[in-house]
């Protein structure tokens, strides 16, 4: 067998470009770190639309539907939400995802924390946005209830999610901080 034959040519081929490709894949990478990302995202508390009981028979076989219903408290809220990312988009953004989260501490559990807004950015044109008095996407809920007085706070966070390279994830460091009513604002919802 020769030494130069077509299989051993071929090899060296593609052996070299995926060298080639491996380097400049790290190259990108680590251009990422020279970008000075200083994005500005903000919310405020527009209104508690609603703080509530919910009760409801979880969807379980027949058999266990003499069980007790589920209770819990729910609340819903409109937020002012002011936000500037397009510093986080360069070259190798593939997106941008934004959320906010809120968190509150309850006798049970010490750290309670959920979304209750998202936004997914392709483009840096989608990145600058205002909303005034926005419904929160996902209902605030608390298995008890324990929402009546509780202090939550409210947090605006992204991550940054590149073709190639590790995710980046950041927050603004202004937080909102909020008391919720001590006493429903409306008739429990039961559902069956």
């Amino acid at each position: 067998m020769a030494l130069h034959n077509m299989l051993h040519r071929g090899n060296m081929v593609v052996s070299t470009g995926f060298m080639y490709l491996f380097f400049l894949l790290i190259a990108i990478w680590a251009a990422g770190f020279m970008f000075n990302e200083k994005p500005s995202f903000q919310v405020e508390l527009g209104e508690v639309v609603m703080l509530t009981q919910e009760r409801f028979m979880p969807f379980l076989p027949e058999e266990s539907k003499k069980s007790r219903p589920l209770e819990r408290d729910v609340c819903n809220m409109t937020l002012n939400i002011r936000a500037d990312l397009r510093s986080l988009f360069a070259y190798n953004t593939k997106e941008v995802f934004a959320f906010i989260t809120a968190e509150w501490r309850t006798k049970k559990h010490p750290t309670n924390q959920m979304v209750i807004w998202d936004r997914i950015m392709l483009d840096p044109s989608e990145a600058v946005f205002e909303f005034n008095g926005t419904a929160i996407e996902y209902l605030l809920t608390d298995h008890g209830h324990n929402f009546r007085g509780a202090e939550l706070t409210l947090t605006a966070s992204w991550n940054t999610i590149p073709f190639t390279g590790q995710l980046f994830w950041g927050s603004d460091p202004r937080t909102t901080r909020l008391t919720l009513p001590t006493a429903y604002t409306h008739n429990p919802i039961i559902r069956r």
